[in-house]
C-alpha cells in the first residue's frame, strides 16, 4: 500500500473518530423526550436523544452529517450502509451469472465463470447476514 493511501486511510479514520467524540463535546446525544429537553435551542429530540446541529447565526459550523452518537451507533451506520448495498447487487450479479449460463454455448471457460459468481454470490450474501447476527449477538451478551 503507498503512502498516500495509508495517509487518506488514516486521516478518513482520525475524523470519523474526531467527529464521534466532538458530538460528545458539543452536548448532542443528551436523552430527551421533548425538544425542550435539549440544553440548545437549535436541537431537536430525534430517538430519544437530542440532535441537530447547534450553531449561532453568524457563525461558522462543521456538523457531524452522519448523525451518529457514539462509535457504536456509526458502526451500525455503516454495517447497514453495506446490508443494503449487498442486497440491491445480490439479484443483480444472479442475473449476471444467468447470463454468462445462458450465453456460454456449451464454453466450460463461460459456464465455470457464472458458477464462481454465483458462489461467490451465495458467499458474500452469507458474510452480511451473518455481520447483521453476529452484531446482534455481541449486543445481547453485553447489554
Amino acid at each position: 500500500m503507498t503512502l498516500s493511501k495509508r495517509f487518506i486511510i488514516g486521516l478518513v479514520v482520525f475524523l470519523t473518530l474526531a467527529g464521534a467524540a466532538s458530538i460528545q463535546a458539543a452536548g448532542l446525544c443528551e436523552p430527551c423526550t421533548v425538544p425542550a429537553d435539549c440544553p440548545d435551542p437549535g436541537l431537536d429530540c430525534i430517538d430519544g436523544k437530542c440532535r441537530g446541529c447547534p450553531c449561532a447565526p453568524g457563525e461558522i459550523c462543521f456538523c457531524n452529517p452522519l448523525k451518529a452518537c457514539g462509535f457504536d451507533e456509526l458502526i451500525d451506520k455503516i454495517v447497514d450502509y453495506l446490508f443494503y448495498i449487498v442486497i440491491a447487487a445480490a439479484p443483480i450479479m444472479f442475473v449476471i451469472a444467468g447470463f454468462y449460463f445462458t450465453t456460454a454455448a456449451g464454453d466450460a471457460k463461460r459456464i465455470a465463470t457464472a458458477k464462481t459468481i454465483v458462489i461467490w454470490t451465495l458467499v458474500g450474501l452469507f458474510i452480511t447476514l451473518m455481520a447483521k447476527g453476529i452484531i446482534g449477538v455481541i449486543r445481547a451478551l453485553l447489554g
